[in-house]
This record gives C-alpha cells, structure tokens and sequence, in this order.
C-alpha cells in the first residue's frame, strides 16, 4: 500500500511539472470552440481527435521501430553478444519508473489534442478567411529578391534534377527528424527546464503558426496557385519544370517519394472538401521551416555541434520548400522570425514559473 501510494505522489509530481503544456493545451481547446461557434454553420470538416489519436499512435509505433533498428546496428558495431538481453534491459530501463510511463501517456494525449487543434484550424481556412494573399507574398518575394522570383534563383543554383531528388529526400527526411526530436524531449531529456521549454515552444508553434497565423494570413502556396486562380500563372513554369524532372529523370520514379504527387492529393482533397486526415492546405508560414528552426534551437541547448548540423538542415528545408513549390520564400522567412520569438517567450515562462536552467543551477551550486 505504501509503495502505491508512493508511486501516486511520483506520478502527481510529474505531472505537475507539465502544467504549462495543460494550460496551453486548454487554451487552444477554448479558441478553436469559440471559432467553430463563430464559423459552424460555414464549415464542412468535422473535428477528429479520434483519428488523429490514430494516426500518432502509427506514428509512434513507426519510431519505436526505427529506434529498435539503430539499436541493433548499434550493438552489431559493439560486437555485443547477448544481444537481446541488452534490448530487453535497454527496454526495461526505459519504462521504469512508472511514473515515466504515465506522463508519457499524458505528454502523447497532449500533443494529440493540440494537433487536432491546429489541423481542424488549417482545414477550415478557405470557409472562414479563403485564400487571398498568395498574389501579395508573391509580390513580396520579387520585392525581396531584386524583381526575381526565387524559385528561378534556386533552380539556377540548384538545376540538376539530383538536387531535386536531395530536397525531396530531406522533405521526407523532416518527419523523422521532427517527430524523433519531440519523443527525445519527451522522454530522454534530463534537463527539466529544456525540456519543458521545447515541448511548450513545440505546441505554440504548431498551434499559434501553423493555426492562428494561417488562418489570418490565408494563402494556398506556388504550387496550387493557378489552380486556384486560372489567370495567375506565375508559377507555371516551376510546376512544368519539376514535373519534366520526375518524368525524365529515372532515380526520382523510383523514389516516389517526390512531393507532386503528395500536392495532387492534396489539391483533390481540397476540391472535393474531403475530411480526410491531413487533407488541409496552407502555406504561411511554413511549418516544416518553423518546426525544423525549433528543432535546431532544441538541439543547440543540447549539443552545440548537432545544433550547428540542425541549422543547416533548417536552411536545407527553407531552400527546398521554394525550390519544390510548396512555399514563397517569406514563408520561410515569417516562421523564422515567429519561431524564435516563439522559442524565447517560452524560456522566458518556463524560467517564471521556477524551472531553472543548467547555467543557473550551476550558479546556485557555487554560492
């Protein structure tokens, strides 16, 4: 009795360290309710926690198995030879206590929530504020640029289809890494006030960027652009472009992880207002630039060399999604800007509420 009830308190103190993410969490519930009070009678999609809870479960089975794979290659290079006890104890460790296997339940139901949130926003922007600012960023972009759109420059630097295939790849690439640093923060992060500050920064971003500010600045993206609006054919040339690249270039077939076919379902979705999961369109701000600039902000609080690696991968994700249509260039530029906003008024509130940092742990312990 006495053990379960200490376990009760582990559990309870753990889950009082997370009371930003509830907090945080409670308030995208109440602005997403009063939107769709305001909007219900415009909108079509449903909202689908349900199915979202579904979907991050395969993705988090889909992680738990790349993590298994590492480790065995792992071990093979150690030369380890009780290799599946090693597993086993590796596995054990890692769901003891179990206090760490309640709060990971709660962080994942969390996260769900917010999600469901932020995709239910994105997939009712054309019912409540339609795209009508793709022409006013594309306008930006030549402003910006010297009268140049900056696909043509990417395309210029970037012209051999190879470096179409890279771009794709690191696209795909942006999951695993996005997802992995969210279950790293989640579960092995040691430092509390890390910790603490990424996930919170995670759940404003998705929330706040890729729903609140998509919403008000409502725009579709180059690639959907003249489908839209037939008579806006700016980005034509791109389009046919990347799709003699895939038809002509034998590794992209092969890929077929090459993002026009992805847009096709989208822009199909988006005509026939499928409910489907993912089905929403948006494009500022970019959220695989924003979500890629908090991964390297994380990661450099972590381990400056890896932090300095995910910086370039955020350019890598900046430049790819101009070069293969999905954004104008001040997407990018905007989710930059608001993600590190983002990243500091997190710290800063995570730091008021008593979580302190390395550096000011290490202060008190030399006085």
């Amino acid at each position: 009795m006495r053990t379960l009830v200490s376990s009760l308190n582990e559990v309870a103190e753990e889950l009082v360290k997370d009371k930003l993410l509830y907090y945080f969490v409670l308030l995208t519930c109440i602005v997403t309710y009063v939107v769709y009070g305001i909007y219900q009678d415009q909108v079509v999609y449903q909202y689908q926690f349900s199915d979202y809870l579904g979907r991050l479960s395969i993705c988090l089975k889909a992680l738990f198995f790349s993590w298994s794979f590492f480790f065995y290659f792992k071990m093979l290079i150690k030369k380890e030879e009780r290799l599946f006890y090693s597993y086993y104890i590796t596995l054990k460790g890692m769901l003891s206590p179990a206090s760490k296997v309640v709060v990971f339940i709660s962080r994942v139901m969390l996260l769900n929530i917010c999600l469901a949130n932020y995709t239910y926003l994105k997939q009712i922007i054309p019912d409540i504020h339609a795209f009508r600012f793709d022409e006013l960023f594309y306008q930006w972009d030549l402003f910006l640029h010297g009268g140049v759109s900056p696909w043509v420059l990417t395309h210029e630097l970037f012209s051999s289809p190879y470096w179409t295939m890279f771009f794709n790849f690191a696209y795909n690439l942006w999951f695993l890494l996005i997802w992995g640093s969210f279950l790293y923060f989640m579960w092995y992060c040691k430092n509390e006030y890390n910790r603490q500050s990424y996930l919170l920064s995670f759940f404003m971003t998705w929330f706040f960027i890729g729903g609140i500010l998509a919403v008000a600045m409502s725009s579709a993206g180059p690639c959907f652009m003249h489908l839209l609006y037939p008579d806006k054919t700016m980005y034509l040339p791109l389009m046919e472009r990347l799709s003699n690249q895939v038809d002509t270039f034998w590794l992209l077939q092969i890929y077929g992880g090459e993002t026009s076919q992805l847009q096709e379902y989208l822009w199909q979705s988006y005509s026939s207002r499928s409910t489907d999961i993912g089905a929403g369109i948006s494009a500022m701000p970019s959220m695989h630039v924003a979500s890629s600039v908090l991964l390297a902000l994380g990661a450099y609080q972590i381990n400056k060399k890896v932090g300095i690696l995910l910086w370039c991968f955020a350019i890598i994700i900046m430049i790819a999604s101009v070069h293969l249509a999905w954004h104008y260039a001040v997407d990018g530029y905007v989710a930059l800007v608001v993600t590190v906003v983002i990243w500091k008024v997190a710290q800063f509130v995570v730091g008021k509420v008593g979580v302190k940092s390395k550096t000011q742990e290490v202060a008190m312990d030399t006085v």
